[in-house]
């Protein structure tokens, strides 16, 4: 599993443990709704791109759940 499948991974995995949908996820991290979807068909990012999402992906993770009863 390369990098970018591996930042997949963690997305969906993000989004089915908090019930945010991917095109949020993708927004969030990307700018762009759909561009997660774009990564996943194929599609490439830059270095920088990449860093960043990582960055806000773990940031996203790592925030205390809201609205969810323990």
């Amino acid at each position: 599993m390369d990098d970018t499948q591996k930042l997949i991974a963690r997305v969906d995995a993000l989004a089915h443990r908090t019930g945010a949908s991917t095109s949020t996820l993708s927004r969030k991290l990307f700018g762009n709704g759909k561009r997660l979807d774009e990564i996943r068909a194929g599609g490439s990012l830059t270095m920088t791109t990449y860093h960043r999402a990582v960055s806000t992906l773990r940031d996203l993770e790592n925030a205390p759940a809201r609205g969810r009863a323990a």
